[in-house]
């Protein structure tokens, strides 16, 4: 499995809607603190940091992921 698939799955378990890499953040029905934990587990599951000012940025899935990538 790659990083975006298990990106995908970590998602599905937060949101009960449907969604692809152009949908943006506040359409998945998170709040905040969901938003927060589920970048605690990507951090912690990719043995990455996300910096702020980065996650600030994330509007859509794709930029998500682009910034996963660049990790």
């Amino acid at each position: 499995m790659n990083y975006k698939d298990e990106i995908f799955k970590m998602i599905k378990e937060k949101t009960t809607k449907n969604f692809d890499e152009n949908t943006p953040i506040r359409d998945l029905g998170l709040d905040s603190i969901d938003m927060v934990e589920m970048i605690a587990d990507f951090e912690d599951k990719f043995n990455i940091e996300i910096p702020s000012e980065k996650i600030n940025s994330i509007k859509t899935i794709k930029n998500l992921l682009d910034i996963i990538d660049k990790i």
